[in-house]
């Protein structure tokens, strides 16, 4: 199995783009999270893996930071939305994250009314499309290290120049 950088970066990427999706799914059904519904709510199983799940993605939202770091802070070749986007993914990854550790969600326990429940899960949805159409549309290039784009300029060997050309004269020169 190919363990390389940008396999790494691919996957932990993805990772928190299922974060979003279920978070949007969790923030339209009241704060729950959806797998709670399907092996039960009451299940220490459930809430164990949960946790793991949400330390996991906090460590993963790190992950990423440490590699936007490394390349020069450019996402999907300096996309200001999908940067919002993709800030707004780390900021949840980092809460998720928080909660598997302490317990408590943090945001939920400040804004626990339903409007900000669907106002968070639609911004949730909305972020998890936007960063994968961006993926797509890059190429599946997340970071663009642009101090490489920046040095690598075109050769100015005197070989690759082309020859002077002469001026013809003007006639007060003549």
């Amino acid at each position: 199995m190919d363990f390389s950088r940008p396999v790494r970066i691919k996957y932990t990427f993805f990772w928190l783009v299922l974060l979003l999706l279920c978070s949007a799914g969790a923030m339209f059904l009241g704060a729950r999270p959806p797998i709670t519904f399907v092996l039960g709510y009451d299940s220490m199983a459930v809430w164990s893996l949960l946790d793991i799940a949400w330390i996991v993605s906090g460590i993963a939202a790190g992950y990423l930071v440490y590699e936007w770091l490394q390349h020069s802070r450019q996402v999907f070749r300096g996309n200001r939305n999908a940067t919002y986007a993709f800030w707004f993914m780390i900021l949840t990854g980092v809460n998720v994250g928080i909660a598997g550790i302490l317990g408590p969600n943090l945001f939920l326990n400040i804004f626990s009314s339903s409007l900000f429940h669907y106002v968070t899960g639609a911004l949730c949805l909305f972020a998890a499309i936007y960063l994968f159409i961006a993926w797509r549309r890059s190429g599946g290039v997340i970071f663009t290290d642009v101090r490489v784009a920046r040095t690598e300029s075109p050769s100015t060997d005197k070989e690759d120049m082309p020859p002077p050309t002469s001026r013809p004269s003007s006639p007060s020169n003549i």
